[in-house]
């Protein structure tokens, strides 16, 4: 298999920074934008999401919750990504394993709020790297683990 180009390690770090400004920022539009149209999201603490479009089960509806659950008071936040390891799955998917901190202010003071993995797969679309999968695994999070998109049972923590 091919390495992971500069070029393509850069275009992925750029969507997950989108993704990471779009929570901060509360853009709905943005946070969809980073996804592949068919694009998926499983949480331990929050379910799972399919597509761009506007159902119950879509992404942006995904993105609703989030807002309404986490950071409904549009408050200051940060949304940090570290340690990320990619693999080359094929020549336009690869995977993306990294650790997240989520960062609210408390009293004028940032505190974290929540942390976790994410386990992604990004697919090259055009001349850009979406997100086709990401399972979001929250070391505070309620319930089990998510299912994997491809419906092959639940993502190990950690793997």
């Amino acid at each position: 298999m091919p390495i992971i180009t500069a070029e393509e390690r850069f275009a992925i770090a750029d969507t997950v920074a989108r993704y990471c400004h779009a929570v901060d920022k509360h853009d709905r539009e943005e946070f969809v934008s980073v996804f592949a149209e068919d694009g998926y999201m499983g949480a331990n603490m929050f379910g799972t999401y399919r597509g761009k479009d506007d159902t119950s089960t879509g992404l942006r509806a995904c993105y609703d919750m989030l807002k309404s659950e986490l950071f409904s008071d549009g408050g200051e936040q940060q949304h940090h990504v570290v340690n990320t390891i990619l693999e080359r799955i094929s020549a336009d998917r690869i995977s993306m394993w990294a650790e997240w901190m989520f960062l609210v202010m408390y009293n004028g003071v940032p505190r974290p709020a929540a942390f976790g993995e994410y386990q992604d797969v990004f697919v090259r679309v055009g001349d850009e790297w979406l997100i086709e999968s990401r399972i979001v695994t929250c070391a505070q999070g309620r319930g089990p683990q998510p299912l994997r998109p491809d419906g092959m049972g639940q993502v190990a923590p950690g793997g």
